[in-house]
């Protein structure tokens, strides 16, 4: 059996905290993640500001100092979104093999992309690990060891994913 930080599914955890003592209560403090892949061992990170994402070795998350290159979210349309970017991971059609890819942000600073199939996710449970699967192409999220990512068909161990909550602030 493998030893592999974990988080709940994201599906059962809430989307925001509520708001610390002393806020507003209409402020939301967003929950940002590593993107964990527990075949690989490694963190889907945005390259610099390009539109392109690859595997590497998970930053600590117990840091309050992540790049944020390497910090995500799930809105509530389905969009995982970069923290550093505003982009939201996307597919490149509906073949087995091939690529997943960011695209840019609705509005600067707003989290969300626009509403296509093709950028949106669900997410199937599969033990305390989950798969992403896109609404497009209906295929899954798979990294890959030359540290890209792609979307196949389902079967590969390399599509299994964990949601690692970080200590880094917004």
């Amino acid at each position: 059996m493998r030893e592999t930080p974990r988080a709940p599914p994201a599906a059962s955890r809430p989307r925001s905290s509520p708001p610390p003592d002393g806020q507003p209560a209409n402020a939301v403090v967003t929950r940002h993640f590593l993107l964990f892949n527990v075949g690989l061992q490694k963190c889907a990170v945005q390259n610099g500001t390009l539109d392109q994402l690859y595997l590497t070795t998970c930053p600590d998350a117990s840091r309050t100092d992540i790049n944020h290159s390497a910090l995500w979210i799930q809105n509530t349309y389905g969009q995982i979104v970069n923290m550093h970017s505003d982009f939201c991971m996307i597919v490149t059609g509906a073949t087995p093999g091939s690529g997943v890819w960011l695209t840019g942000p609705t509005a600067a600073g707003s989290g969300k992309c626009t509403d296509v199939t093709v950028d949106e996710w669900n997410f199937g449970s599969e033990g305390p690990d989950f798969q992403f699967t896109n609404d497009h192409s209906h295929l899954y999220m798979t990294g890959n060891s030359s540290g890209g990512l792609t979307q196949n068909n389902q079967g590969d161990a390399n599509q299994y994913w964990a949601e690692l909550p970080t200590n880094s602030a917004n």
